[in-house]
């Protein structure tokens, strides 16, 4: 890592201080390059590509001005170009690694993978050092089906910078569809003790834990870390990358029909549909799902949540029935239960299965959140601020969670503390108005006036 650290950083320092940046932007630069398997640049490069374009015509034959213009022109989306750039760079100087890197680079992007790979091999063999060189060689070699080697480089790639989530997800998705899911659930195990909100990382462990035969209740939790984290397979490039999303589907499809049978990947199936908003392809893989086997009703689970969505609690009740029938430890169904049980009016049958999912999976922060709301309507506002709490040291994004513990806060008098819940809502979420009107509250119990006066007008509608 230093020591390709200390080869960009030298590559491009006289050449971006000659174009006026500050040295502190150029080591900004070489950081992100060490750290990344693409080319970012300030201003969305073109300041940076209008000043080499005029040193380079100054200064011809110095192949690194010829080198950084044409990983600029890669960044700005022109492969052709840095490409002919990359190509004069090399023809000055045959031994620059950065040229090498950023032809290969355009020439993957045009589709010609051996090129690509010839180019970026030399590269690694001048600069064995180099994270972002095995990184992009390790993508030139899964579009040509090198899985194999990818693993390789992804292995080299991880002894330099071994907290890169994408490079580990798909290292983890590569030995499994290599066969050797054990090991890529052992890997993610590691990653997820230091990154456990990644989203990706609990989908792709959910696939091996599926294909090993684990216990659904366990193997699930994975399915809803991946779901609520917003781990849309639409956006699958950053862990496929040689592979079209709806290949990665249907290959994942017939890997789980023979792990787990039809009916398990049927429901899988739908469950993705329906996060992707195709709830009528979504039903109809529940519906078959469930004849073939009854043990898939666990995907009943999502259907209810979308009951749940059209103010339907009763019928996510009859759902969840199901879903829990077939896997009794599932909990995030429990939570479900409870949530449905609130819209009913059913408090106490409510705090038990929502005590229940958080037996069951003491990680669910919504699960907490809503067993705040039970535990306040039943007068129990001590316990209320207990799981706020635990919500918050599980997901610090959520605005009305903060706003909601400030509220009670208010009540209990706590102004200071209450004023803290409120800022951190409103920083998250600015237009948030029932925040800025409690806000306004504690502002007044503190004998701001002036700022009460400021909250109370910008919450007015």
């Amino acid at each position: 890592m230093g020591e390709d650290y200390d080869f960009l950083f030298q590559e491009r320092k006289e050449v971006l201080c000659s174009t006026g940046l500050r040295l502190a932007a150029a080591r900004e630069y070489a950081e992100k390059a060490c750290a990344s398997a693409s080319f970012p640049w300030a201003s969305g490069g073109a300041r940076e590509l209008s000043e080499l374009s005029r040193l380079e015509r100054r200064y011809p034959r110095e192949p690194r001005i010829a080198a950084v213009r044409s990983e600029v022109l890669l960044a700005l989306g022109r492969a052709a170009q840095a490409r002919a750039c990359a190509s004069r760079a090399i023809a000055i100087e045959p031994e620059s690694p950065l040229a090498c890197a950023v032809r290969a680079e355009a020439f993957w992007r045009q589709g010609e993978h051996g090129k690509a790979l010839e180019d970026i091999s030399r590269a690694v063999a001048l600069r064995p050092f180099s994270p972002r060189f095995y990184a992009l060689r390790a993508k030139i070699l899964g579009s040509l089906g090198r899985f194999a080697e990818v693993i390789e480089d992804l292995d080299r790639f991880h002894v330099l910078i071994w907290r890169s989530a994408g490079y580990t997800i798909y290292r983890a998705r590569l030995r499994r569809r290599l066969g050797d899911a054990r090991r890529a659930a052992r890997e993610l195990d590691d990653f997820l003790l230091v990154n456990p909100r990644d989203p990706w990382a609990h989908y792709e462990r959910f696939l091996c834990r599926a294909e090993l035969g684990l216990g659904w209740g366990k193997t699930l939790e994975d399915l809803v870390r991946a779901v609520l984290g917003g781990a849309l397979l639409c956006g699958t490039r950053r862990v496929y990358y040689a592979l079209d999303p709806d290949e990665a589907v249907s290959e994942d499809f017939e890997r789980l029909s023979a792990a787990r049978g039809r009916g398990a990947a049927l429901a899988w199936r739908g469950v993705i549909s329906y996060v992707l908003g195709r709830e009528e392809a979504a039903e109809r893989d529940w519906a078959e799902a469930v004849r073939l086997s009854p043990q898939a009703s666990w995907a009943m689970a999502w259907r209810a949540e979308l009951w749940l969505k059209r103010d339907r609690p009763s019928l996510a009740l009859d759902c969840l029935a199901k879903a829990l029938r077939a896997v009794p430890d599932f909990a995030w169904a429990w939570a479900l239960r409870g949530k449905a049980r609130i819209r009913l009016g059913h408090s106490r049958e409510a705090l038990r299965d929502l005590s229940r999912a958080l037996r069951l999976d003491p990680g669910l922060w919504n699960a907490y959140a809503d067993r705040a709301w039970v535990r306040r309507s039943l007068g129990d506002r001590r316990g209320a601020l207990q799981d706020l709490g635990r919500s918050i040291s599980l997901d610090k994004r959520n605005a009305w969670v903060y706003a909601w513990r400030g509220e009670i806060l208010l009540g209990l008098g706590r102004h200071p503390q209450a004023l803290q819940d409120f800022d951190e809502a409103i920083l998250l979420h600015p237009d948030y108005a029932q925040a800025r009107l409690w806000r306004a509250r504690a502002r007044l119990g503190l004998g701001d006036l002036k700022g009460a006066l400021a909250d109370a007008e910008r919450a007015a509608p």
